[in-house]
């Protein structure tokens, strides 16, 4: 452990190319070999301008052409040596950090082992401190060899028991006739071919489960668009408001109604008896036929005045305001028994969703058996 904390302790220097004295002697020969090139070129140019081959403003052009060659060479080893200063920096940043680093794991490897008992004047462990540390370190290793053990003996026992198994297999193969083994595959053939059978049911019974569900889906939503459409509410308010009508206006017209129905019922009585008359009184006295000639006379007379207090009812309205409140009272059955069907249908298909369910439960227990 100690080797460890030194190892990523140490701190890594970069290594720096040294110059060797070959190429430093190089470099100062170029330096003088620069100089006396420069100076024979001044001297040439010089001897040319007195001599007037070469004039003065195409020195100055030259040498013009020449300082911005070398403002540009300057410009590229600037950057250049601006460029290495970075790259160095970054350098010296990144081991500053690492030796950091370093620093503030050994102050925390020495706070974890030391504890309390880490002198600062003499920066020495403790015995006893170093003992407990070391203690603490071979029973945590003790431990992990301990549950290595455990895994090998498990490991071991499994592949004996591998082994056992492979042992009575290969004694059962040996045993076992051939048509034996011949019948087994063809079963396990068989098993194979029901297996995919039921599962592509299943794909089945799931795709139609599917359809049922979007079926009934589609049935609800009718039934609240048919619900909407009917607006219940608005028709039980109608039918309250023609009761109310009908109410006030049916305690006057009652006995005039009742009046007419008598009227009518008393027709058909006495047509009735008329006829059982004639039939029974052939051969009676033709006196007798004159009283009763008066007598019916006078009964008509008594008809016709209350056939004509009777016509002055308006019947029209009252017929027309009946047939209404029938016809209302059509639509509202015929309405009842609709929303009751659309029930019953909804009834129905949960009760066949919900078989579905149970069967799809059913066959899934049994795959998992």
């Amino acid at each position: 452990m100690p080797n460890a904390e030194e190892h990523r302790g140490a701190v890594i220097v970069p290594k720096v190319a040294r110059l060797s004295r070959d190429k430093i002697r190089q470099s100062v020969i170029l330096k003088k070999s620069n100089k006396s090139v420069i100076g024979s070129m001044y001297s040439v140019v010089s001897k040319a301008i007195k001599m007037n081959k070469i004039s003065i403003h195409q020195v100055i052009a030259e040498v013009e052409k020449a300082l911005t060659i070398l403002d540009g060479y300057f410009d590229k080893t600037n950057s250049r040596i601006m460029k290495s200063i970075d790259k160095i920096e970054n350098q010296t940043e990144n081991i500053q950090l690492e030796i950091n680093r370093q620093l503030q794991y050994i102050e925390t490897f020495r706070a974890n082992v030391l504890v309390a008992g880490f002198n600062r004047l003499t920066k020495r462990i403790p015995a006893d401190k170093y003992e407990e540390f070391i203690k603490k370190k071979l029973m945590s290793s003790t431990l992990y060899l301990n549950d290595l053990q455990i895994k090998i003996t498990d490991a071991k026992t499994e592949k004996q028991m591998l082994n056992e198994r492979y042992m009575t297999l290969k004694y059962i193969r040996g045993t076992v006739f051939e048509e034996d083994m011949h019948n087994i595959r063809m079963m396990n053939k068989k098993l194979m071919k029901e297996q995919i059978e039921i599962s592509a049911k299943n794909k089945e019974l799931k795709q139609h489960l599917s359809v049922v569900r979007q079926d009934y889906l589609k049935k609800k939503n009718d039934l609240e668009k048919f619900e909407l459409n009917l607006d219940l509410p608005s028709l039980d308010a109608e039918i309250k408001r023609y009761r109310k009508k009908l109410l006030k206006v049916t305690p006057k017209l009652l006995p005039m109604v009742e009046c007419r129905d008598n009227y009518m019922n008393d027709n058909k009585d006495n047509d009735e008896e008329d006829d059982d008359d004639d039939d029974d009184d052939d051969d009676d006295d033709d006196d007798d036929d004159d009283d009763d000639d008066d007598d019916n006379d006078d009964d008509d007379n008594d008809d016709k005045d209350k056939l004509h207090h009777i016509e002055k009812i308006p019947s029209q309205s009252l017929d027309e305001r009946i047939n209404h409140y029938l016809e209302l009272k059509r639509s509202i059955d015929k309405t009842d028994r609709e929303i009751k069907s659309a029930k019953l249908k909804l009834n129905r298909k949960n009760k066949l969703v919900q078989m579905y369910v149970m069967k799809l439960k059913k066959e899934k227990k049994e795959e998992m058996l």
